[in-house]
């Protein structure tokens, strides 16, 4: 059978939770009539009272900032002339990269649930391990540093890849365009031994040194060549890609921890020894 539970309509709806002890009404017009209630006093929060909710929320909103300008900023290297490459995919490279960065930050806000709950499971591990109550097993010692680690690391090791891909684009961005000129300046080559043998004049001047307006002939050839005359084009797409999609998605981690700990209401010794949420510490 039901009964009624004033604490826990208290708790749900405070607003009708009777302010002043019963007893006869007051008169029309009386002045105890007339007097508004106290307000009800709002809950205690340990998390609000430690400013939490908003250096957490700036942090948070200030890297998604970041990761949405990471998601873009393929298109303004592109706009810009910034990152160097071939012109010709330029355009189509960028607009991938930006695509698929916006798409890594949208499947992480997709998964942000399982995120609050790894860090639910992370912090009952330090708890238990901060009261001595885990017997200082091999295997929980193990989870909890491997937790640690994972939270730690794993923004640190995308952004480490992402340094890593740029510097191995630019790299290899070199040595394609050796073997691109290379090969123009081969088949120039042979297009004037050629021509030599079939009319005492040759080919035209302007007809063999049209890099010459570009100034070098490695401008020309990034400026020129075709998806198909791009020596190593597939690894060129794979390491411009992973300078994007990795920092993207390490921002977007940041963020959404930084958010997780404001719906936990985890305060800043929570998540240093591990406090369930809404508990002191002892």
């Amino acid at each position: 059978m039901y009964t009624f539970d004033p604490a826990y309509r208290a708790a749900e709806r405070p607003e009708i939770v009777p302010t002043s002890p019963p007893g006869p009404t007051p008169a029309h017009g009386s002045p105890a009539a007339l007097s508004p209630a106290p307000a009800p006093a709002a809950p205690h929060s340990r998390a609000a009272a430690d400013g939490v909710p908003r250096a957490s929320g700036a942090l948070a909103r200030g890297l998604l900032a970041m990761a949405l300008l990471v998601a873009l900023a393929p298109m303004l290297a592109a706009a810009f002339d910034i990152l160097p490459g071939y012109r010709v995919p330029r355009l189509l490279l960028a607009g991938y990269a930006s695509f698929l960065s916006l798409l890594a930050i949208g499947y992480t806000f997709y998964v942000r649930h399982n995120i609050a709950r790894f860090l639910l499971d992370l912090h009952a591990d330090l708890g238990v391990w901060a009261a001595g109550m885990d017997g200082d097993t091999r295997f929980a010692s193990l989870r909890r540093r491997a937790r640690t680690a994972l939270v730690a690391l794993l923004p640190a090791a995308l952004l480490a890849l992402s340094g890593l891909s740029l510097v191995r684009y630019l790299s290899l961005l070199d040595e394609s365009l050796t073997a691109a000129v290379a090969t123009h300046l081969d088949a120039l080559a042979h297009a004037r031994t050629a021509a030599d043998s079939l009319a005492p004049g040759g080919i035209p001047d302007s007809a063999g040194t049209a890099w010459r307006a570009f100034g070098t002939p490695r401008r020309f050839v990034l400026a020129a060549s075709g998806v198909d005359a791009i020596p190593y084009f597939p690894r060129l797409c794979l390491w411009y890609l992973g300078i994007f999609l990795p920092a993207a998605t390490a921002a977007a981690f940041m963020a959404i921890r930084e958010q997780m700990q404001i719906v936990l209401e985890l305060s800043e010794l929570d998540m240093i020894i591990g406090a369930p949420p809404g508990e002191d510490p002892e």
